[in-house]
């Protein structure tokens, strides 16, 4: 099956850049492979990375929102390496956590992200999450930095973390892997309740 006429211009950057959508969750729609859409992506139309797209989106977002997440993230925030069952495998995130859901809204609007609610039994209320991944965590904490207080070295730490999975897709070396421990156990220790930085 030919995909020229599916995959045009104005469709992959309504899916793309308009919509954020990944390479995977747009070739699952089309009914193609990742590489076909990786092709059209990069080689076709010349798209930048998604990681580009959200630089440049939030280098063009104003100063005042940006203070005002950095007072969000030292208030409600939490930044996070977290190592999964797997020795070798972490996740770093930005999360705000609250219950005023009209925020968390305006986070997902203004910096992209995902939304997911839970109720609290004590007491008893509804509570609202937003969350970014590691790469789109790095972007934004890099903005936010002059304005941090609390958390500034927990931005740092997962900023540092973040480049360290730009190699993606290639063999894990020791040396990576024992930086992404270190990193891990530096968030540990600066997360803990109570510590002052």
């Amino acid at each position: 099956m030919k995909f020229s006429n599916i995959l045009t211009y104005d469709l992959l950057k309504q899916e793309y850049v308009d919509k954020g959508k990944t390479m995977q969750e747009i070739a699952n729609n089309v009914g193609c492979c990742f590489t076909t859409i990786w092709y059209y992506l990069r080689k076709k139309h010349n798209f930048p990375t998604q990681i580009k797209i959200q630089e440049n989106k939030i280098a063009s977002i104003n100063e005042i929102l940006i203070a005002y997440l950095a007072g969000l993230i030292d208030g409600d925030g939490s930044i996070q390496i977290n190592k999964r069952h797997k020795k070798t495998e972490y996740l770093a995130s930005l999360k705000i956590c609250m219950t005023n859901k009209k925020i968390i809204e305006w986070l997902k609007d203004n910096f992209g992200g995902t939304i997911y609610n839970w109720k609290q039994k004590f007491p008893n209320r509804d509570m609202y999450n937003w969350s970014l991944n590691a790469q789109e965590s790095s972007i934004l904490l890099k903005r936010t930095l002059p304005y941090l207080i609390v958390k500034k070295q927990q931005a740092l730490n997962l900023i540092v973390f973040s480049n360290t999975l730009l190699n993606y897709g290639k063999k894990l070396t020791k040396t990576i892997q024992e930086k992404r421990e270190l990193l891990y156990q530096k968030q540990k220790l600066f997360n803990q309740v109570g510590r002052t930085i």
